[in-house]
């Protein structure tokens, strides 16, 4: 088994599930370089010989990723709005690619996540609801895919460049990531 990490772009502009207007995204490449760092210092990972892989685009990586792989796609998005502010997950719905196995993943991950920090958890959402192609290496991937968003207000929109914030929702990810493998044994 291995888990794909992708630092997803951000859904840079349109609207979310309830409307609200998106204005601009965050690279996540920080958060997905401490969420690998966390998950390689657990037991569950080094017992089952997981690799962690980390990508800038998922997309380029679906023909190696195998059914019993994971991805978790992680964006940092910015709203107008401050109600956008929060955690959403996102999972692929199609009944012929595990659609209630990507949602117990994304559940688990952005539960993790929601425990791990203070940030408003909106739910998860299957793809179909968002039209946006930054879902697309959820939708196509073999394995288990989720995506998980974190919006911040526009005013707050300088939060994602604090090293500790990164490093705390990368942690909270990785905890959601280890529940998940801990419930599948």
């Amino acid at each position: 088994m291995r888990i794909f990490l992708e630092a997803g772009a951000g859904f840079n502009k349109g609207k979310d599930v309830y409307g609200r207007e998106i204005i601009g995204s965050a690279d996540s490449e920080a958060i997905v370089k401490s969420c690998a760092a966390f998950l390689s210092l657990q037991k569950e990972i080094r017992e089952r010989d997981i690799e962690v892989l980390q990508t800038k685009d998922a997309v380029e990586r679906l023909e190696d990723i195998n059914a019993d792989d994971l991805l978790v796609s992680v964006h940092v998005n910015f709203y107008r709005d401050p109600s956008g502010e929060g955690l959403r997950g996102f999972y692929r719905s199609s009944r012929k690619h595990n659609s209630e196995k990507c949602k117990a993943l994304a559940i688990t991950v952005t539960k993790g996540l929601h425990d791990h920090i203070d940030l408003y958890y909106h739910g998860v959402f299957n793809e179909q609801r968002n039209g946006s192609s930054a879902l697309e290496s959820v939708v196509q991937s073999r394995g288990l895919g989720a995506l998980v968003e974190v919006g911040f207000s526009d005013g707050n929109k300088d939060m994602i460049n604090n090293a500790m914030l990164s490093k705390n929702i990368g942690d909270g990810i990785g905890i959601g990531i280890i529940r998940h493998l801990s419930a599948l044994h």
